[in-house]
Parts: C-alpha cells; structure tokens; sequence
C-alpha cells in the first residue's frame, strides 16, 4: 500500500455589488494519485485478458497466472495505483440578510474521470471514465424571506397584539435544486457470445439522440437484436468475436433532477419568556417525477426505457411541527 495523495489547486475571484450583494467566481480542481480503482480497496489482478478469446482459449488460460502458478481463482490485491481527476467552474451570488431578504444561489459545472477496477490490470484506459456519480451541471439557490406585517415591521408595525398574533412572525424558506443528468453506460444482448471479461459495450456508429425524450424513448436504441456480421442497427453495431465495443463508459447521459423544497413558520409570542413556533415543510412541494437512469441494453427490446425513480428521489411529502421556547 502506498499513501495516497490529494493535489488541489484553485482560483477566485469575487467581487462586491453592494452592502449585502457579492457575486464569485471560481475555478477548483484536483487530481488523486494512489488511489483506489473503483469503490474498494482491492481489485482481482488475475482477471483473463481478451486476448486470446476469439482463438479458443479458455478463460483460465488467459489468466497471468495460471500460466506461472496455476492459478485459477480471483486474488485480491490491496493496492491503491489509480488515480482520478476533477475539474470545475464554480458559481456563487449571495444577497446577505437585509430588510427581511436572504439569498444564496451557487452554479456548478465540473468534469471529473475515474477508473473502475474491472479490467483495470490488464487496460486501465477501458473502464477509465466518468463517474456515477457525475452530474456536469448543478443550480442551487436558497433564499429566507421575513414577510413584512406584523409589530415593528414595515406594514401594520402598530399592529394591536390581537392582529399582531395573526399576521406577525411569518416566514418562508425555499431550496430548489437543478441538476444535470448522471452518466450511464450501455450494453448489448449477446456480448457473452464476444468476450467474458465483463466488459459489455457496442460499437457506436451513428447518432443516438431523440426529439423529445421521454420516458419511453429516452435514446434511440437497436431496432432488433444486434447481428455478428457488422451490420449497423440504428446507431449501434455489433463488435467483432474477441474485442471490445468503442461505447465508453458512462458516455450516456440519463434524465436531469429537479427538487424544490418549501417551509412556511408562524412565530407568535404566548408570554413575555414563552414563544411558540408552528412550521410546514414541503418536501418536493411540485410533486415533479424524476426518472432513473433508462435501460441501457440496445437491443434488449426495452432499451432508451425507464422503469423507476431515481436514487433517492421522493414524492411530494409534507411534515408539520410546533416547537416552544422558553
């Protein structure tokens, strides 16, 4: 094991508008060497190489060290030689609280590649990529409103304490979020029959957008199972017996995320050392749907299709609460 290192560089520039308006701008960047390949901290370096598939050898024969040792089974190896990289233009405007008013709104767009370790000791470059994780874009803003009625406010400031308990101590918050769609990598039906290193990918040769995705048709995928003879279908064809499709991975991009949350709070003073709190939160207050990632295999019969919510992604939801200080 080697330890790993974080190289990070960055540049800003901000600037002031006004007593409580700054706006910024920045660029953010790293790059990890001796990190992990994938997720753990181990990858199998004795995984078959390709070579050698389409003339008959068997998946242990292609192994490195069946040859040596006679080796057959998967190894760990607990070594962290990848490396990744991130690079990023970010964003930011933000309105300090005054006269009731807060705002803060940050933009996003980053790049980032990493390696996965399927493969990776025999041709680190064939699963060197972006991340699941990626999402080239992200919008968000946050803003915190006072309304303005009430005792000691703008409107109604001399409000009698009746009136004052029914207009005053009102406040909303919202947070919205927009984001970009995450990456996916596609497949095709019979790859089994051209290599067994999991390595799963057609050849892209033509152009895979539609007119108005939907979740039906979110890429436009093989009319028909992809043949063994080259024969493009739409725009995927089928690689040759023993080598690897040129789709990358995760050079598709699945469906945007959309989320916006509202909280509404009434305060209202009981006694002179007691004051109450009630507070509405709506979570995903549009009820807006935002679809997972479509089915990646081409000619599967349900390719470009999407069947489920993203990760993580609720339907509206709303939960009240009081609270009591004293």
């Amino acid at each position: 094991m080697r330890l790993a290192t974080l190289d990070a560089w960055n540049f800003s520039v901000q600037h002031q508008l006004s007593s409580t308006v700054t706006i910024e701008a920045a660029y953010v960047a790293n790059k990890g060497t001796h990190v992990f390949a994938g997720e753990g901290p181990d990858y199998d370096p004795n995984q078959p190489t390709l070579v050698g598939f389409a003339e008959g050898l068997s998946t242990d024969q292609r192994k490195p060290y069946y040859q040596k040792f006679g080796w057959t089974q998967g190894l760990r190896y607990f070594g962290n030689d990848a490396d990744n990289h991130y690079n990023s233009l970010q964003t930011k405007i933000e309105k300090r609280f005054s006269n009731g008013y807060q705002v803060l709104a940050h933009y996003t767009y980053s790049h980032a590649k990493n390696h996965e370790s399927g493969y990776y000791p025999i041709d680190r470059n064939v699963n060197y990529g972006r991340p699941e994780w990626q999402r080239d874009h992200v919008f968000v803003v946050v803003n915190l409103l006072e309304l303005p009625f009430g005792k000691g406010k703008r409107f109604l400031g001399n409000a009698s304490k009746g009136l004052d308990m029914l207009v005053g101590g009102w406040e909303t918050a919202t947070n919205l979020v927009w984001m970009g769609g995450q990456g996916f990598t596609v497949s095709y039906a019979n790859c089994g029959a051209d290599e067994d290193v999991g390595v799963c990918r057609p050849n892209l040769s033509g152009d895979y957008s539609v007119d108005n995705q939907s979740r039906n048709q979110w890429y436009k995928a093989a009319t028909d199972v992809l043949a063994n003879n080259g024969d493009t279908n739409g725009p995927w064809s089928r690689p040759a017996i023993g080598t690897l499709g040129n789709a990358g991975r995760n050079t598709l991009t699945g469906p945007a995320w959309f989320n916006a949350d509202v909280s509404v709070l009434k305060r209202f003073p009981l006694t002179e050392r007691l004051r109450g709190e009630f507070r509405t939160e709506a979570f995903n207050v549009f009820n807006h749907v935002n679809p997972g990632n479509p089915d990646g295999c081409v000619d599967c019969g349900t390719g470009g299709r999407i069947f489920s919510l993203a990760p993580n992604a609720l339907m509206r939801r709303l939960q009240f609460g009081v609270r009591f200080e004293f």
